[in-house]
């Protein structure tokens, strides 16, 4: 007999479902294995090329029980409430626990053990970042391909680096340590990119003949080598730093900004969901749905071009990644070349679009100002807005504050009319795309508010009918000692 947490069910059922284990239909899939002794317990699952297992201390009883991978969906729960598995016969398995006071049952088949992989015998330490990079260097694969390994990842034990590439990007990261000294290919999983993983652990590494084997914290996991599959040649595909013509510059404002941003602008190919780049004295982000479409510009005013001019067209979602895995610096080759961000320790490069499709500027454009963007002194302001509103406070409605932006005009200064520098706390809407935005968000704010001045109008009410109740209730007494 094995009595485990639920909650320990659920943390193991989280990262195999995300995994690709427990799979219907892969071999080895349909099973956990259950190992337990006096002091440990350990669930451990496998489809063959991957395998996960969760260690956890604890006082338990000398046992080991395979059952079905229903067994996780049935009995996981965020509670540490116990569940009891025991034999039932030779061939069945009892599965007994509580949800909620009530007590629940469960019997299940006796299914064949699984065969788990060796633990390699020689594990190298690093630090957590390694978890970070195979996450990363994981989203970076391509699980369709047929010609080359691109479903994989390549460990190169003599430079200590990691590469990923799907064909149209490449993500290489240095500076890690793996006790061989060959490369080895391991297939991709989803499994590095689980929540329930330790992000602040030191990441374990080894091999054995037949696997890698990473170990972060309770948690072990196996990959088996890919012997017979070739990894395309990477070194020729990053560009080397003299060829590269010219340097994007972009702060940490401006990334959040095209965080937030860049995903909502319109776009004529949804695959590809193209955006133009305008290197040219601005820096630029372009894109329209059509030609009858009105064009929609953001303006970068942070951001800064080094080197030549350049107009060029990108896939948005390896823009918006590089920025994402915090590269602040593009470099170009050119229009029709790779582009290149790199620094001490990880090379990413990713492949432009035909510069055929690159758009052109538009009188007529909706242009979006990164320096437009809402400040910190606006959103303490919304928030005091809508604490006084709840409290009862008399202001002036958010939506007065809406029609004083949307009225307010960009400050001018001089005959050549250049901009005055603006008020910080004030955010100035200079078209109507921005206008859209602070509107969007004065609403949301009054309906919130909105919101909780009808909650406190429901709980005056039930306790005016309270009073009523109790009232009339006093009335009936009274006419009854009468």
């Amino acid at each position: 007999m094995i009595s485990i947490p639920r909650s320990l069910i659920h943390q193991f059922r989280a990262v195999t479902r995300r995994a690709g284990l427990c799979k219907p239909g892969t071999r080895q899939s349909g099973s956990v294995r259950i190992l337990a002794s006096t002091d440990t317990v350990q669930l451990q699952t496998t489809n063959g090329t991957v395998s996960a297992e969760l260690k956890a201390s604890g006082q338990f009883g000398p046992a080991e029980v395979t059952v079905p991978a229903e067994f996780l969906a049935d009995c996981e729960a965020k509670n540490p409430d116990l569940v009891t598995i025991r034999r039932n016969g030779n061939d069945r398995i009892l599965v007994t626990w509580t949800d909620r006071g009530i007590p629940q049952q469960r019997d299940y088949e006796v299914t064949e053990d699984l065969e788990m992989p060796a633990l390699a015998p020689q594990l190298a330490a690093n630090s957590p970042k390694l978890l970070a990079a195979l996450r990363d260097a994981m989203s970076t694969t391509e699980s369709n391909s047929t010609r080359y390994a691109l479903d994989c990842l390549q460990l190169d034990g003599s430079s200590g680096s990691i590469a990923a590439t799907d064909s149209r990007q490449l993500l290489v990261q240095s500076g890690f340590q793996f006790p061989w000294s060959e490369k080895l290919l391991i297939p991709s999983t989803k499994l590095y990119g689980c929540r329930e993983l330790p992000t602040d652990l030191a990441v374990e590494i080894g091999r054995t003949d037949q696997g890698v084997t990473v170990k972060i914290g309770c948690w072990t996991i196996h990959h088996t080598i890919v012997a017979d599959r070739q990894f395309p040649e990477i070194a020729r595909a990053i560009p080397v730093v003299s060829a590269i013509r010219t340097r994007l510059s972009i702060p940490e404002a401006d990334a959040k900004f095209l965080a937030e941003t860049a995903d909502r602008l319109p776009a004529d190919d949804q695959s590809e969901r193209p955006v133009t780049l305008e290197l040219n004295g601005s820096v630029v982000v372009r894109a329209r749905k059509d030609n009858q479409s009105p064009l929609m510009e953001l303006l970068l005013n942070r951001s800064e071009r080094r080197g030549d001019q350049m107009r060029l067209q990108t896939n948005r979602g390896y823009l918006l990644r590089a920025l994402e895995m915090g590269f602040r610096e593009i470099g170009f080759a050119g229009p029709d070349a790779a582009c290149l961000c790199q620094d001490e320790t990880r090379s990413y490069v990713w492949m432009l679009l035909e510069n055929k499709g690159a758009l052109e500027t538009d009188p007529e454009a909706i242009r979006l100002e990164s320096s437009a963007i809402r400040t910190r002194a606006e959103v303490a302001n919304d928030q005091q807005t809508i604490q006084s509103v709840t409290t009862g406070s008399t202001i002036n409605p958010p939506i007065n504050r809406v029609k004083r932006l949307l009225h307010k005009k960009d400050a001018k200064s001089g005959a050549g009319g250049s901009r005055c520098n603006p008020d910080p706390a004030v955010v100035v809407p200079i078209d109507t795309f921005q206008q859209v935005i602070d509107l969007r968000d004065q609403l949301q704010i009054l309906l919130r508010s909105v919101s909780s001045l009808a909650k406190q109008i429901r709980q005056e009410r039930k306790q005016s009918l309270l009073v009523q109740s109790t009232l009339r209730s006093l009335q009936q007494l009274r006419l009854l000692d009468a």
